[in-house]
């Protein structure tokens, strides 16, 4: 059965939230459901063993010889399975719904908990409240990863969140202390007028002292304030560059370019586990005069271009075995923290005055070792 039937028949029952797997290997279909719908993949961390899923399924009641065949077996088996995994977080969820009665957005609710990773909490906030900037922002930005499929940009922009909620929380708390600090203040105050004129000088010294470090308190808590706020700005300037990024790519007019402050093994080891590096990339390496052998025998073959802030000599260039453009030359580039964005044309263009360049050396070469 093709998959547009397939999902045609699912979504006419319910929106799908999970769809589970008894491979340790997301198969491709599976993949393709997920991507399709949106749902979140479930699986084991090796694939399930076919006296391992008789036992899933007798265990809930089901006899194993009850099924028509073995896939309807595999298939019950990998299901009670993945939902065992979230089977926690759905008792969470609906004792969430139960006790603030939530039933109107519950389906919103699944959604962003299980697929989407925000806290309870903040996926009702979200879903309820009015939204601020940062929230359209934010909701803007998962509805269009959810369609393009980047789980890295999505899984940050939902930490941005869930930070910003942490952080409103703070201000509104430092507030309340600079509130109370300010109505002991005037109470001090009017005491030390007190004091002063039944020449109680030393109790007026005291709360002088007081008064003083009252003040220095509250100077401390504004600068607080201050500091999350800066945290604010910075977390809203990450999510609208994230968010401009993604428009920019999506217009195809632009290239991905994977970045990595040098090429020692600590950190390829580090970015790789976000990047992802494969056949075909073009790396944004801040410093390739620092490297290491490791990462260039784990890059070799799969990267051949890479763009350069700091350009390295021509011995460490051949070393490297990387054909190599200075970022000065990119009048285009955008970046973030782990990628950065240049117009294609523009790449295109300096990538092949370099590739004449490295020809003409190559040759140049030959000729004088023969």
């Amino acid at each position: 059965m093709p998959l547009s039937e397939i999902i045609s028949k699912v979504i006419r029952v319910c929106i799908p939230i999970a769809v589970a797997t008894d491979k340790a290997k997301i198969p491709e279909f599976v993949g393709k459901f997920a991507a399709k719908t949106g749902a979140k993949i479930l699986g084991p961390e090796e694939d399930l063993k076919v006296d391992d899923k008789r036992a899933i399924v007798e265990a809930q009641d089901y006899a194993a010889d009850s099924t028509k065949n073995s896939h309807e077996m595999d298939a019950l088996a990998a299901a009670l399975f993945g939902h065992k995994q979230i089977e926690s977080l759905i008792r969470k969820i609906n004792s969430y719904i139960s006790e603030n009665s939530k039933e109107k957005i519950k389906d919103e609710l699944y959604k962003l908990v299980l697929v989407d990773r925000l806290s309870i909490k903040s996926a009702a906030e979200l879903i309820e409240k009015p939204l601020s900037e940062e929230a359209k922002i934010i909701r803007k930005a998962i509805h269009d990863i959810n369609e393009n499929n980047k789980p890295l940009s999505k899984s940050d922009l939902v930490s941005a969140y869930n930070k910003l909620n942490e952080l409103r929380s703070d201000i509104i708390l430092l507030r309340k202390n600079q509130n109370d600090l300010s109505s002991t203040i005037g109470r001090l105050k009017k005491e030390v007028e007190r004091l002063k004129e039944t020449a109680h000088e030393k109790a007026a010294e005291k709360f002088e002292s007081n008064l003083r470090f009252s003040r220095e308190k509250t100077e401390r808590l504004y600068s607080q304030i201050d500091d999350i706020k800066n945290e604010l700005s910075k977390a809203k300037e990450k999510i609208e560059r994230t968010e401009e990024l993604t428009i920019l790519l999506g217009s195809k007019e632009h290239l991905l370019l994977k970045r990595l402050k040098n090429l020692s093994w600590q950190e390829f080891c580090e970015r790789n586990k976000i990047l992802k590096i494969a056949a075909g990339d073009i790396l944004y390496i801040d410093d390739p005069k620092t490297f290491s052998t490791k990462t260039i025998e784990q890059i070799q073959g799969k990267v051949r271009l890479a763009v350069c802030k700091d350009m390295p000599s021509k011995k460490t260039e051949d070393t490297l075995k990387l054909i190599l453009i200075h970022s000065a030359k990119l009048d285009s580039i955008i970046e973030t923290e782990v990628f950065a964005l240049v117009k294609s044309e523009e790449f295109e263009k300096e990538a092949g005055k370099t590739n004449i360049i490295h020809r003409v050396v190559d040759e140049y070469r030959k000729e004088r070792k023969e």
